[in-house]
């Protein structure tokens, strides 16, 4: 009885713990399973991500993203129940499934994240610019890694609990076949073997998948569109690298494995190298770093420059993986669109250049320099055609001497590149082995060893202006953009060529217009030099009626008049003063029938007004009249025409006099100041009313007036003077009577006529 007992408690015992070995055997093969499936489901979200990058057709993006959604899904579920299910992990485990350990999945999130990241992106965005989908192709490789050690370290376990189990197991069975002897044998011995036959096979299949996954993993890793590279920290040389590595820099594997770092960079951008692997030993990281990368056979390929650093615990650097994106084509096209850019801008300014400029010369050389600086040419040549039709001219040039600008003409030959685009519509391509009298008459060229050129015909209203021609020592270097572009620069220059000589007839048509209009006005301008000379002449012949008194009875004669000694040299000095007077308006009357404008000279205000004032007291209403002055005697100099402003000073003057005479009281002053406006400005007081109306007031030109004495000249010729000069006129009243205000400009709006002449 008591046998039984113990033997039912022993096959009790064995029942429990047989029961739960295999408990903890079928959960080892589990986590194995999960481990296993959690790595299988990144592999499909980094084929899936990469498809979802580079497909077009939008069917086929629906499937993928429906699929990514899928596999998101199963992966949160195999790591929800490997880690939810099986309670706390074991602390090296941890370790390796967590980084660092004990985070919440920190590194697994943030993949599940990413892609769910991506997959809220629209359809049409560039996916393989996206920062997750560059994450999740770059961690691809370490995530695999670390779920591979994953399950490895569950397969170890599962071998050591099986082991634990085989030996506890027999231990159990020892006894109670020591207790049951052959019936217990019998009876665990068939479920003994088929046991462990069953946890065999599932060790063999995991092992088997994991191999196939490794081998899956290689092969995504060799075949993936960018260049892999891993690089020792501490060496700074290749440790692996993928098989589109190799191919793309033309080496063999092994070649690269062991290389440094900087040898595969070109010397320019070996410093830019270092600063980005200074900067990945400091973050950690580096993104998007242009750099050259020089092939084995010489061929430069440029790349986009990513990497990632794999730390120990310790935070040390074990091991860094490397993406060189190639961006050869990117830069190339950069190039293309920065040098149409360039073109689309000196095409832009030129435009606006030819719409003012007022001469060819200097946009020739203008567009001679932009089609150098904008095209791959070596020389630059703008010819004029001149005017028998047989014969060019260099107008603008670069690349050859400049003493042939302007001077070296050469004849054209029909057969050469000149000739043949001066009867085509399109720019002219040719070179050396195209035709051997291309360069037939430019022999300066021919020397040089120019081998290919392109000429375009400058064609204006009037026929053919000129040419552009741009020369090179390679051949076929001109494309189509670069063909058009010099064809809009001819038409251009052909178009400001036509605005130029038309403004140019224009003027000269204008001149023709104004010297006639001049002639027509020459009687009217004799009436006013016959009035003008009057004055000068009267001044001389009241001073030699009074030096011939003067020497036909000295005694009778005062030895001074209002202050001043009168003697014969004094009335002598005052005759060659009024003589020259009167040459200076003849000779100013002449240059302006002549095409020539007011001279401007400094003159002092004061000094033109003493003057007047002395004529005026010699007139027949001095007797009657006071004239008064009070002048500044700091007044500024002003820049004017000296006599239209003497010519304005003494009209004014003269009717302020005239006025004040026939107003019975026969006052009269003149005074000078600076006023508010920083102008000069003269005031003329007058005992008369009414005097200058007709000069405030702008009237129809009246050659005469309507004086009963003399010609005399009407007061708009007056106002004219005033206005050519920028000045203002204003009437106020005053004590006396009226005061007329005149106000000049420091810098007056006289110029001296140039001569320039035309340009052509």
């Amino acid at each position: 009885m008591l046998a039984l007992v113990l033997l039912a408690l022993v096959t009790w015992i064995g029942y429990l713990v047989w029961s739960d070995n295999i408990e903890r055997l079928r959960n080892d093969a589990l986590k194995v399973n999960l481990a296993g499936r959690q790595r299988m489901l990144v592999e499909r979200v980094g084929t899936v991500t990469n498809a979802l990058a580079y497909v077009t057709d939008p069917a086929e993006r629906q499937r993928l993203r429906a699929q990514l959604i899928d596999t998101v899904g199963q992966l949160e579920h195999a790591r929800r129940l490997l880690l939810n299910d099986f309670g706390e992990l074991s602390a090296p485990l941890a370790e390796l499934y967590f980084n660092p350990p004990n985070a919440a999945n920190g590194w697994l999130d943030d993949y599940i994240e990413s892609i769910q990241a991506l997959l809220l992106l629209p359809d049409s965005a560039a996916i393989q610019l996206d920062p997750n989908f560059l994450f999740i192709q770059q961690n691809l490789v370490v995530m695999v890694d670390r779920l591979d050690r994953v399950a490895t370290h569950y397969q170890r376990e599962n071998e050591q609990d099986l082991l634990h189990s085989i030996h506890f197991d027999s231990l159990i069975r020892g006894i109670t076949l020591l207790m049951l002897l052959a019936t217990g044998f019998f009876i665990f011995r068939p479920m003994e073997k088929q046991i462990a036959k069953d946890r065999v096979v599932e060790l063999r299949a995991a092992n088997e998948a994991l191999s196939a996954s490794q081998q899956e993993l290689q092969l995504r890793y060799d075949n993936a569109p960018d260049m892999l590279l891993s690089l020792d920290p501490s060496t700074q040389t290749i440790t692996r690298c993928n098989a589109t590595a190799a191919t793309r820099l033309g080496y063999a594997k092994d070649e690269l494995i062991g290389m440094s770092r900087a040898d595969l960079y070109t010397p320019a951008c070996r410093d830019r190298a270092t600063e980005a692997f200074e900067n990945f030993l400091a973050n950690g990281r580096v993104d998007d770093v242009e750099l050259q990368v020089a092939c084995k056979d010489g061929t430069l390929i440029d790349v986009s420059l990513s990497a990632t650093a794999f730390r120990d615990p310790a935070g040390n650097i074990t091991y860094s993986d490397a993406v060189w994106r190639d961006i050869t084509r990117r830069k190339e096209a950069e190039a293309k669109i920065d040098k149409r850019t360039r073109q689309l801008t000196t095409l832009y300014l030129l435009g606006e250049q030819m719409l003012l400029s007022k001469e060819l010369g200097p946009l020739m050389h203008n567009t001679a320099f932009c089609v150098f600086d904008t095209l791959p040419v070596k020389r630059v040549v703008i010819c004029e055609l001149c005017a028998d039709g047989k014969n060019l001219t260099i107008r603008a040039a670069i690349g050859i001497p400049q003493n042939m600008v302007g001077a070296q003409s050469f004849s054209i030959d029909q057969r050469s590149l000149a000739g043949r685009a001066l009867v085509s519509d399109r720019p002219v391509h040719l070179s050396g082995k195209a035709s051997p009298s291309w360069l037939d008459g430019m022999d300066y060229l021919r020397d040089t060893g120019a081998t290919n050129g392109i000429a375009s015909l400058i064609k204006g209203s009037e026929g053919p202006f000129g040419l552009i021609m741009a020369f090179n020592d390679a051949s076929n270097v001109f494309n189509q953009d670069e063909v058009d572009y010099i064809q809009s620069l001819s038409n251009l220059l052909g178009v400001a060529a036509d605005r130029i000589r038309s403004e140019q007839r224009l003027h000269m048509l204008q001149q023709d217009l104004s010297v006639g209009t001049r002639d027509s006005a020459l009687g009217e301008l004799e009436t006013s030099l016959s009035h003008e000379l009057n004055q000068p002449l009267a001044a001389i012949m009241n001073y030699g009626q009074i030096c011939r008194r003067m020497l036909a009875a000295p005694d009778n004669m005062p030895a001074q008049v209002q202050g001043k000694p009168v003697d014969v040299a004094y009335l002598v000095d005052r005759i060659l003063g009024e003589t020259e007077r009167a040459s200076d308006i003849i000779k100013h009357m002449q240059e302006y029938v002549e095409l020539g404008d007011a001279y401007e000279t400094e003159l002092d205000i004061n000094e033109l007004i003493i003057d007047a004032v002395d004529l005026l007291k010699m007139s027949t209403y001095a007797a009657s009249v006071t004239i008064e002055s009070t002048l500044d005697s700091q007044l500024p100099k002003i820049k004017a025409d000296r006599i239209q402003i003497q010519q304005l000073l003494f009209n004014l003057l003269r009717r302020a006099m005239e006025g004040a005479a026939k107003s019975g009281r026969g006052q009269l002053k003149v005074s000078t100041r600076v006023n508010d406006k920083q102008m000069v400005e003269v005031i003329i007081d007058s005992s008369g009313t009414n005097c200058y109306d007709d000069f405030l007031e702008p009237q129809e030109y009246i050659p005469f007036s309507d004086k009963q004495e003399g010609i005399g000249v009407d007061m708009s010729v007056c106002r004219s003077i005033l206005e050519a000069h920028g000045g203002e006129a204003w009437q106020s009243s005053s004590n006396r009577g009226v005061a007329i205000h005149i106000a000049l400009l420091l810098e007056g709006k006289a110029y001296v006529r140039r001569g320039d002449g035309l340009c052509c």
